[in-house]
């Protein structure tokens, strides 16, 4: 059996989508309500206040939203192996006709693409919800939040790039900083999400934890006056270490993934009660 075949990994794909349907629909349906609860209590606590106030409290609303949906794309990972939590599970999933690179191809992509779609869809419903709810009670604030989430993603606020001009580092740096370390972030909860059979949320979560206290006491240990003169006398100094840190996160999240697809290739169908070995 060769390593990839486009129709075998499209008919795993096709299973997967159908094993997962109710698992989708659930998804789904959780971030709808988790969604609502802003938008709800943006309408009930601007009853009877002017627009401003409104307007304020709705994109409020939208910036939780946005939250919620970054914290829950990052977590997708840990749902790398849920289609295996079973013995009987994991013989379906180990007895299809696909070799472990297609299968991992199409879990990747079920955590990553599909979630992303269930999230934005979940919010849009939400989002239309939220009209509905604003024009039945004659509130203000009828219309789709969806232009500004776009704002919020693609076109960042002055006050981002004015805050990290200050810190003397320029945005673009600052920008591929900060998603080099959500790439990271959610690399570690695949590999948390491979590497653990059972509670693979909270275990990776302490892990990552730790790692960021001991990230600390590391930088605690750096000679600060030092390394801040230099850095207030030179910018460059400032971009040089958010490309070098940009350069590692993504190095480190690429082999986060290549020992993910490691751990998903010895998976059997009899495991450790803990981890996945």
């Amino acid at each position: 059996m060769s390593n990839f075949n486009i129709k075998r990994f499209t008919q795993t794909l096709k299973w997967s989508a159908l094993a997962t349907k109710k698992e989708i629909t659930t998804i789904a349906g959780c971030m709808f309500f988790l969604y609502m609860v802003p938008f709800i209590m943006s309408v009930i606590s601007t009853q009877g206040e002017p627009d401003i106030v409104a307007d304020a409290s709705i994109e409020n609303a939208t910036l939780v939203c946005t939250f919620f949906f970054g914290v829950y794309t990052m977590i997708s990972g840990c749902w790398i192996m849920n289609n295996m939590k079973t013995k009987e599970q994991r013989i379906t999933f180990k007895m299809l006709p696909a070799s472990d690179l297609e299968k991992f191809i199409v879990r990747a992509f079920y955590i990553t693409v599909v979630w992303v779609l269930i999230g934005v869809v979940a919010f849009c419903l939400a989002d239309l919800c939220h009209i509905l709810i604003c024009l039945i009670s004659g509130s203000h604030g009828a219309y789709t939040t969806i232009p500004d989430v776009l704002n919020m993603w693609f076109e960042p606020a002055d006050t981002h790039s004015m805050r990290m001009t200050t810190w003397g580092i320029n945005f673009f740096a600052g920008v591929i900083a900060v998603n080099a370390w959500a790439f990271w972030a959610h690399s570690l909860y695949v590999l948390g999400g491979a590497f653990f059979r059972r509670r693979q949320f909270i275990l990776t979560s302490c892990a990552h934890f730790a790692l960021g206290i001991l990230s600390l006491i590391i930088i605690s240990y750096i000679p600060k006056e030092n390394i801040f003169l230099s850095i207030e006398k030179s910018q460059n100094l400032v971009n040089t270490i958010a490309y070098v840190y940009t350069a590692v996160a993504i190095i480190v999240g690429l082999f986060n993934w290549w020992l993910t697809y490691k751990l998903f290739k010895r998976s059997q169908v009899i495991n450790n009660k803990w981890i996945n070995l």
